[in-house]
């Protein structure tokens, strides 16, 4: 007796960077980047504030697991990398219309919160921008992910974007060479090698670390995470023009869901955190591409929706913009719990009181900053020209 098919997954619209709105693409991307952005929100709620607030027992080891939303997010990114480059990589000016997409999406919205926190921590004059111009160069090229004591960006919680650019840098070429599963799954294997030999150097060069090197900020330490999200790519495009038996996606997804529940509670005991913090970043970075590869099988499902779709819209925004209004509310966040309830109740009255005004916040600089910018790639973009 044949077992159920389903069919194959609907292709993604190719086109992801010249717009933010969810329209032409699989759903799951959106959702999924909205759901990353949350993730990461109400981890920072609650470590960010000093002093850190007390969050329900019960939900300890998955809240502050929140840090690896940023790792969803590289999944997501090397994933939609791949989509929009495969078939253009050889095609007349790809490469530079790649670097215009990038650079008009990523860059406006970061370089006005470079400018604000500027401002803010060494004052709009002449005089702070002369002593300043060097490290403010190193933030304004992403170059500071490679430099001591400056890996984590001025900008607040913008290390992620000093790992994402530099890997925008380097995709177009790496994508020339990983055009099949098989290389995509030599990149992995070259990707942990790379990053345990940085390991290594870095653990032989304790004087790194007092200067302020921290190897969860590295690019190397997160390449495999990019190609974790490439294998994914190429095993979405190898799947989506078959018919799988139903049970397999549905057995990967529900896998993927208990595995992400999981192991936030069970990594104390697989592994002790300080023997190599990083495992625990890759471990995940599988479970959440097994959520991706799965979820193009079931664009229907529960956690697509309208509010989902929304907070995919605009969750670069939310994640630029958080870390400020979090640091701005902690004094509401101690009236908040001086009142006689249970911290479960605190925790999520202070997350409620957070994400009101920030998706207020991120829909204005969605709008404002990151839409306009992005409308104007059509007249950056270069086409080839047509010969008669």
């Amino acid at each position: 007796m044949s077992l159920p098919s389903i069919t194959a997954p609907p292709r993604i619209s190719e086109d992801l960077a010249s717009t933010g709105r969810p329209a032409g693409r699989l759903g799951f991307i959106d959702a999924l980047r909205g759901m990353a952005a949350l993730y990461v929100l109400a981890f920072h709620t609650a470590l960010m504030p000093t002093p850190q607030l007390e969050v329900p027992a019960w939900s300890r080891p998955l809240l502050l697991y929140g840090g690896s939303g940023v790792t969803l997010f590289f999944v997501i990114s090397a994933f939609t990398l791949c989509l929009t480059m495969d078939g253009r990589q050889n095609a007349p000016y790809s490469t530079r219309n790649f670097y215009v997409r990038r650079i008009l999406r990523i860059v406006p919205l970061y370089y006005m919160w470079l400018a604000i926190r500027f401002a803010l921590d060494w004052g709009l004059t002449f005089t702070a921008f002369r002593a300043y111009k060097v490290p403010l160069l190193l933030y304004a090229v992403f170059g500071y992910s490679f430099v001591p004591g400056h890996q984590e960006g001025l900008v607040w919680a913008s290390w992620a974007l000093g790992i994402e650019v530099i890997f925008y840098l380097l995709f177009p070429f790496v994508f020339r060479v990983v055009t099949t599963l098989q290389r995509a799954g030599l990149f992995l294997i070259g990707t942990c090698m790379l990053a345990g030999l940085h390991s290594l150097v870095v653990y032989q060069h304790p004087s790194w670390v007092a200067q302020g090197y921290k190897e969860y900020f590295s690019l190397f330490s997160h390449l495999p995470v990019f190609a974790v999200g490439m294998v994914t790519y190429f095993l979405y495009k190898k799947y989506r023009d078959r018919e799988l038996a139903q049970s397999v996606p549905a057995c990967i997804l529900t896998a993927s869901v208990l595995a992400f529940f999981a192991v936030p509670n069970l990594w104390s005991i697989w592994l002790p955190m300080d023997l190599y913090p990083m495992i625990q970043v890759y471990l995940i970075a599988v479970v959440y591409a097994a959520l991706v590869w799965s979820l193009s099988f079931f664009p229907k499902f529960f956690l697509i929706n309208r509010t989902s779709l929304f907070f995919g819209t605009i969750s670069y925004s939310l994640y630029l913009n958080h870390p400020q209004l979090v640091y701005k509310l902690t004094p509401v966040y101690q009236t908040i719990y001086a009142w006689p309830v249970p911290h479960t109740l605190h925790y999520l009255t202070c997350l409620l009181v957070t994400l009101v005004p920030l998706v207020g916040l991120s829909y204005l600089t969605y709008r404002l900053v990151e839409l306009p910018f992005m409308n104007l790639t059509r007249h950056f973009i270069r086409k080839p020209t047509l010969v008669p």
